[in-house]
């Protein structure tokens, strides 16, 4: 079954339909008309300082970027997402822009709290926390791979996220809880992961570099 576009309530704009249509959004030439568009007849889900995210359908989200970091974040997240050593803990992507101006992705909700997230994994968020911790220092020190193999399975895969060249994550942002979503077939995904080395060092100043959260449940 087709999925419906989760749109507002339906009325004229100055776009000219009464409904959000998504070949006329791709159509559009830049991303503040883009914006536009997508506020027109779409349910903002949040924002920060370099992406925007709507409720596209009841499973899907669109995120739309507000400048050149959050081009460079829909990239990243790409790249995270379609690297098998990385796929399996990120957010699913299903469709995105070839400029990097938007990716659609799944609709997760966000883990509430930590007993949620020990059902989810099967591993205690503070072993999760302190295991992810030594490794990525030791692995800064080019010692992880003793300890690496001694996490669980679960964090092991988000050790990779850490790791992985350019496209590796801050530690500090994979343990934060609400970070952390549970997909509808129960797994638990990163809800967010644009903000990679790469993304921090080429468009953030070394003195401020903060997460740009875009929430991705409801």
């Amino acid at each position: 079954m087709i999925e419906k576009v989760r749109s507002k309530k339906k009325v004229k704009t100055r776009f000219g339909g009464a409904k959000f249509d998504f070949e006329e959004f791709k159509s559009l030439p830049g991303e503040a008309i883009m914006q536009a568009y997508a506020m027109n007849y779409l349910e903002p889900l949040g924002q920060g300082s370099s992406r925007i995210a709507f409720v596209l359908t009841p499973k899907k989200v669109l995120k739309i970027a507000r400048n050149e970091k959050g081009v460079a974040q829909n990239k990243a997240e790409l790249e995270v997402y379609t690297d098998p050593a990385t796929a399996n803990t990120a957010t699913k992507i299903y469709e995105t822009d070839d400029m990097g101006r938007w990716i659609i992705s799944d609709l997760v909700r966000p883990i509430t709290n930590i007993k949620e997230f020990e059902l989810i994994t099967g591993v205690p968020w503070q072993e999760f926390v302190e295991d992810l911790t030594a490794t990525v220092s030791a692995f800064a020190r080019k010692s992880g791979l003793q300890l690496r193999a001694s996490a669980p399975k679960f964090t092991q895969s988000v050790i990779t996220m850490a790791e992985k060249g350019k496209n590796k994550l801050k530690l500090a942002d994979l343990t934060v809880l609400d970070h952390w979503g549970k997909t509808p077939d129960g797994k638990a995904v990163l809800l967010d992961y644009g903000f990679t080395e790469e993304v921090a060092v080429k468009h953030y100043p070394k003195q401020a570099q903060p997460r740009d959260d875009v929430p991705t449940g409801n």
